[in-house]
């Protein structure tokens, strides 16, 4: 399928799907695609990748899906914990997935498009709809609490994954975020040209920050374990 092609598709999805995307996330979806198609990143952005599965041009799981490859490979299946899931999404897709396993979900994403109760019959014990800030960047000098969950989780979450790795270093908690294959500003005001760069400077942050690739993404994690061989 050509590039002229795939354009007119996303046109018809964007016309098929009214309300799920802003006038920025509807932007960003294209910029995204547009970068696919001209080969300019080797990792998918999320609203791309969830376009070309439901258009059926892409055979491989979703993100949501490989992130708990990801975790069950490096935890084994997590059950009856309390799990941050940051940069939740619309629907909060992997809070959804992971409270089937008996955990307690607390998912947090300014653009929630779930109602409190519909996310409490999901299984997600609260839902907010804000930014995850860390301590050092917040305003009042304290940020987002995570003192009482045993696993703080991300897929995608964009502004806020330099926020979690300090957060999570901060307060000793274990942290897993699957990265975006876009490079963003750093918390001090940084850009960078290439998400290359972008994960060389969360990498920077602490020794404890690792960052690996398993099967078609990236990840940062704070290793307190001996390194694990990860399948393809």
């Amino acid at each position: 399928m050509t590039g002229a092609e795939l354009n007119l598709l996303a046109a018809y999805y964007l016309q098929k799907n009214p309300y799920r995307f802003n006038k920025q996330e509807k932007e960003k979806f294209l910029k995204g695609l547009q970068e696919w198609i001209d080969g300019k990143s080797e990792v998918i952005d999320d609203e791309v990748y969830d376009f070309l599965l439901d258009m059926g041009l892409y055979k491989k799981e979703r993100r949501e899906d490989e992130f708990i490859s990801y975790i069950n490979q490096k935890y084994g299946i997590i059950r009856f914990s309390k799990i941050l899931d940051i940069g939740a999404g619309r629907m909060c897709k992997l809070s959804q997935a992971l409270a089937k396993y008996g955990n307690t979900l607390y998912a947090i994403d300014p653009n929630i498009r779930l109602l409190p109760d519909e996310a409490r019959k999901m299984g997600i014990k609260t839902i907010k709809k804000e930014f995850f800030v860390c301590d050092e960047f917040a305003k009042n000098g304290r940020g987002t609490n995570i003192q009482n969950v045993d696993y703080v989780f991300g897929v995608e979450p964009c502004d806020a994954t330099e926020h979690i790795i300090r957060q999570g270093l901060k307060y000793d908690k274990p942290f897993d975020i699957l990265l975006c294959g876009a490079a963003h500003k750093s918390l001090n005001g940084k850009t960078f040209s290439s998400y290359e760069d972008w994960y060389e400077y969360l990498e920077s942050i602490s020794t404890e920050v690792q960052i690996r690739k398993f099967k078609t993404s990236y990840y940062a994690s704070n290793e307190k374990q001996p390194e694990i061989e990860l399948g393809k």
